[in-house]
């Protein structure tokens, strides 16, 4: 998703690809890790009246649970490495789908 940006059109569209790409859960909370595509991210949610909720990487699964606990998202973006701590956060909070990397491809939770 990471793409050189040549004028603020170019801008202005990332954050509609992310929108038409997974609209479908961008009207939810979400939560991402940070790296470039947070801004992609963050702007889509911006667009939709979604509230984007940061996590810090160093915080245990169990820490994490309490944060999602409070703020009961419906998407959480992670990146590849966090795969194992986003499918357990998954399962003990509830979250009906993960965005995982690049290219971003989404799981459901059977909900």
């Amino acid at each position: 998703m990471a793409q050189a940006l040549r004028s603020l059109a170019d801008l202005d569209a990332r954050p509609a690809r992310v929108v038409d790409d997974h609209g479908a859960w961008c009207p939810h909370r979400c939560v991402a890790h940070n790296g470039v595509e947070f801004f992609d991210l963050q702007f889509a949610c911006a667009r939709t009246g979604a509230i984007c909720v940061l996590l810090n990487w160093r915080l245990t699964v169990s820490e994490l649970d309490d944060i999602l606990s409070d703020s009961s998202p419906k998407l959480l973006v992670h990146d590849t490495e966090f795969s194992d701590a986003a499918g357990q956060l998954r399962d003990r909070c509830g979250i009906d789908h993960l965005l995982e990397g690049e290219p971003m491809t989404a799981t459901t939770n059977g909900r």
